[in-house]
């Protein structure tokens, strides 16, 4: 009986060893993989800022197309637009204010 509960008591010695090898290596590759996922969040902000920042770009662009061509054309179109653009600003402002 004594050489049977040393070869399982060697058995479970090996396979403890074995979990806990496994246990560094995950937990190794747990923070390597939180490192890599603060790094693409990093790389989120920055590219949602960048799409916030074209996206404001663009409205200005379309703002000054719009504002261009009312300098273009007769004055009764350029009062429509000029209006709508205002109620445009004044729903943001209420928007803005709630």
């Amino acid at each position: 009986m004594n050489n049977l509960g040393q070869t399982l008591i060697l058995s479970l010695n090996s396979k403890i060893s074995a979990v806990e090898d496994k246990v560094e290596k995950l937990l190794s590759e747990n923070i390597k993989l939180k490192s890599e996922n603060s790094k693409f969040q990093k790389s989120l902000l920055e590219l949602q800022l960048e799409n916030q920042a074209l996206v404001n770009k663009n409205e200005m662009l379309k703002l000054s197309k719009t504002l261009n061509s009312i300098g273009e054309s007769n004055s009764v179109e350029s009062k429509a637009k000029i209006t709508k653009i205002v109620r445009e600003i004044d729903r943001c402002i209420a928007l803005l204010n709630r």
